[in-house]
Formats: C-alpha cells, structure tokens, sequence
C-alpha cells in the first residue's frame, strides 16, 4: 500500500483518504474499509452513517433482512437493519472492536505476537500497538492521521481499553489459525466449534418453519 512500518505513507505510496496506515496494521487507515448499500426505494440516497460497524455484522443484518433466525451463539456482529431503516441503532455507543495482524511463524510463538501490530478502539479512540509493541492512543475522530499520541493523558481510559483487549485475545487466542509453519505445511491443527456448513443450513431450514 506504500505505508512504511509505522503506517505513514511513503513516497509514490497509495493514498489513503489522509488516515495513518494501510492493510494489516492497526491504525485507522489499516481498518477503516468503505461500505455502500444501495436499496431503492428503501434506503435515502447520499446518506451517511458514522456507526462503529464491523464485517462481522453483515451475516445477522441480512438475516434479519431475509427474516432468517440468526440467534446462534456462533454468529457474532449486530443487525444493522435499523441503521438501514434511519431507525435507532442497536450498536451501543459502548461498542469496542478489536485488530490484529495475525502472522506468527508457529504457534508456540503466539504469545510472543500478543502486542504486535494490534489495537482495540471505540467510536472515538484508539489504543494501538506497533510493530515493536510500543502502545500509542490517539483521537481518531479529532485526529484522523492519528500523529497525536495522547496516551499519558487518558491513563484511566487507556488502563481500560488494554484490559479488554487482553480480554478478547485470550477468549479469541485459541481460534487462531493464522500459523505460518501450519500455512507453509497446509498441516492445520484447527477445530470447528460451531458445526459444519450443512449442520448451518439445517438449522436455518428449521428455524423458518
């Protein structure tokens, strides 16, 4: 994406709406993606909505869209059919979502990897980690190319944001897969929790009668 190590765009680099960093790094320009819905004669034209969303919320909006249950524990994310609809969210303001690069060389590396290239961030700011683990936090809203470090003026909110971070790695630590020894070898060592793709559809064929 032509961003150095520290997610500053480089020379002849790709630009990047102004934001701080590209693929697979913690910045807002690393995770920040565009999103369009066109739905005519349903959804206003040129409409903005700024709601902390993630892709993890595609599958329970269009199931709810479809009228498909979609209350299993395995599906995360929350409908945004209401956001569609110019109704009252069902994000809460509280909402936290989490990123990580995810490349370690095998797993007994992972805990090593824990800081690198990660962050949790709400609506309006961001803890992040670099690439050799220094933590960072930043204002994104106010400071969108996120070059402010505010982090020894937020001690309490940033003591709050790393607790959950640690958290969600060890509640999501045991699901990675993203080994490159596992990678190189195409010996995955990973087990689905939730069923298979046919045991999915059953569940959605019984939960429409």
């Amino acid at each position: 994406m032509g961003h150095d190590e520290y997610g500053f765009l480089k020379r002849g680099g790709l630009y990047n709406a102004g934001m701080r960093g590209g693929k697979a790094q913690p910045w807002q320009g690393g995770t920040c993606v565009p999103f369009f819905i066109r739905w005519p004669g349903v959804i206003q034209q040129g409409r903005n909505d700024a709601t902390l969303t993630s892709a993890m919320d595609l599958v329970p909006t269009l199931a709810e869209i479809a009228g498909v249950p979609c209350g299993d524990p395995g599906v995360q994310g929350i409908s945004l059919l209401p956001n569609i609809l110019k109704k009252p969210t069902n994000v809460p303001d509280s909402r936290m979502l989490f990123s990580h690069k995810g490349r370690w060389h095998s797993s007994e590396f992972l805990k090593d990897y824990r800081y690198v290239y990660a962050s949790v961030f709400t609506e309006r700011y961001r803890l992040v980690w670099n690439k050799i683990q220094q933590i960072e936090l930043y204002d994104y809203v106010a400071d969108p190319q996120e070059t402010n470090n505010i982090i020894h003026e937020h001690p309490e909110l940033v003591a709050t944001l790393k607790a959950r971070y640690d958290a969600w790695w060890e509640d999501s630590k045991r699901y990675m897969v993203n080994d490159q020894r596992q990678i190189e070898t195409g010996n995955f060592r990973v087990r689905l929790q939730h069923g298979t793709p046919a045991q999915w559809i059953e569940k959605a064929r019984k939960g429409r009668k």
